[in-house]
């Protein structure tokens, strides 16, 4: 059984720059992105992002279906997933939240199948609440993903402004 590593945080506060630095030494990672570039800002950010990453990391692009873009990996391997917001995003119009928290767990047992994992995510229990109800519904899910995470994580780290917080 391998590990994982959970890290949460607020936006910008430094988790994937983490979540990179943990990896950069290994000999195989596979870097999971969710995001999708929808408009403009999110096509730069992605753009930012994949700079970040060391060259012989291997990015596979998936949204949705995780567990099957894993099915095929050697699992002496590395991975990184980055970021769960947005695969819960990607999630919450064509699910529901039970099929959501299922989905979740089953992810964490497929990625602690892998020699190291890390899981990237953002916080979003220590914001406002949203004003509309599709809003309050991602934070409501989210902050359950995350929780589902938290229980199977070896270690859980919270960053602030770059500093990682080791909680568990």
């Amino acid at each position: 059984m391998g590990r994982l590593i959970f890290i949460s945080g607020g936006i910008k506060s430094g988790k994937s720059k983490f979540a990179i630095d943990l990896l950069k030494n290994k000999k195989k990672v596979y870097f999971i992105a969710t995001a999708e570039a929808k408009d403009k800002e999110m096509l730069e950010s992605i753009k930012i992002h994949k700079q970040l990453r060391p060259k012989k990391f291997i990015t596979i692009e998936e949204s949705l279906d995780i567990i099957s873009a894993l099915k095929n990996l050697k699992r002496s391997s590395c991975v990184i997933v980055d970021c769960i917001n947005f695969w819960v995003a990607n999630m919450i119009n064509h699910f529901s939240e039970k099929r959501i928290l299922l989905e979740t767990k089953c992810l964490c047992e497929t990625l602690k199948k892998f020699d190291l994992s890390v899981v990237v995510s953002n916080e979003v229990g220590m914001c406002l609440v949203s004003t509309n109800s599709l809003g309050r519904k991602f934070q409501k899910v989210l902050g359950k993903v995350n929780q589902i995470f938290v229980s199977y994580a070896d270690r859980f780290y919270f960053m602030f402004s770059g500093i990682p917080f080791r909680i568990k």
